[in-house]
């Protein structure tokens, strides 16, 4: 004879494999008999998995560098196979439309810590097309399990708008409170062909100054950030002795470098990539951002702050409430 439960029945012991469902849910008789299922296939898969249930991260050593991460996280099957080898696939990546959530997020995942994780980065954001709602994780740290399998040690939490607003209001706006009672100053800014020179350009040549110097005199960076306030990194160009450089070291080098009177302004996506330096800056809006960057900055050359955009070639800064030290 069949063994039959009732919704309550069923939503109970979803509870105690810890699957919290509410009592009033919506979901058919068909989809919580679905989750259980699941749920009891996953209850006896893991013991495949994990020899000695339950799984502690901590009683197992770091990763450092065991085997590149992404040899040692490629699951697939044929199936899965089979959709990214489809040339379409192939021309487009990873970004191709997977029509299961949950493959789609781990095969971003495997994607994610494939190619970033061995590369030092830690922070990821995965966001829907409307920007409404987005998850934020953070990877604090990998162990080995064995050879082939590592294991992630995350945090991650769920926003959308509202959310946001209902559960880190006050933290919010302890920052906002902060930084807009700061002190900020309004400074005029340059383009500069400090970002834009690479090892290929010929230094001094015509062709350069006409096609990148004066287009960049002239043209201002798109403004992604609108009115909102964003996190700049400000750098005083390093103090240095010209007599000492080699003649042909000495001519590829600013010589408002040389003896710390240039600085570079940008954000981490480097929308903006801005200067100041004593020749074309007003020296009393110079020497304020310098000497923030010289008292509080990292070993008096780098600071980051808050900033606006207030016009094409302008940024204001907030000079005395500072932002976490960032790692860009």
């Amino acid at each position: 004879m069949p063994f039959e439960l009732n919704r309550q029945e069923i939503i109970d012991l979803l509870a105690l494999v810890g699957v919290e469902i509410p009592a009033r849910t919506k979901l058919t008789d068909e989809k919580l008999d679905k989750r259980l299922t699941l749920v009891l296939d996953s209850c006896q898969y893991i013991s495949r998995v994990v020899p000695n249930p339950p799984l502690v991260p901590s009683a197992y050593p770091l990763w450092n560098g065991v085997q590149p991460l992404d040899n040692a996280i490629i699951r697939a099957n044929a199936d899965e196979a089979n959709l990214f080898e489809k040339p379409e696939s192939r021309a487009q990546g990873i970004v191709d439309p997977i029509p299961d959530a949950f493959r789609d997020l781990r095969h971003s995942l495997k994607e994610i810590f494939a190619t970033y994780v061995d590369k030092g980065y830690s922070r990821y954001a995965f966001q829907d097309s409307g920007m409404a709602s987005d998850i934020r994780l953070k990877v604090l740290e990998v162990r080995k399990f064995d050879l082939d399998t590592p294991i992630f040690m995350v945090e991650y939490q769920h926003y959308d708008r509202e959310d946001c607003q209902k559960v880190h209001w006050r933290t919010h706006r302890l920052l906002c409170d902060s930084v807009f009672s700061g002190t900020w100053k309004e400074i005029t800014v340059h383009r500069s062909t400090e970002f834009n020179l690479n090892r290929y350009d010929i230094i001094g040549h015509p062709d350069v100054y006409e096609q990148s110097f004066e287009h960049l005199k002239t043209t201002p960076p798109e403004n992604v950030h609108g009115t909102q306030p964003f996190i700049v990194k400000i750098q005083l160009a390093a103090a240095l002795d010209a007599n000492n450089l080699a003649a042909v070291t000495r001519q590829q080098v600013d010589p408002r470098g040389i003896d710390g009177q240039l600085m570079l302004i940008y954000d981490r996506q480097r929308s903006i990539e801005f200067t100041m330096d004593t020749q074309r800056s007003d020296l009393v809006e110079f020497n304020t951002v310098a000497g923030i960057v010289k008292q509080k900055g990292e070993r008096g050359l780098r600071v980051f702050c808050w900033a606006t955009r207030s016009g094409d070639w302008t940024l204001r800064l907030c000079l005395d409430h500072l932002p976490e030290q960032q790692k860009w």
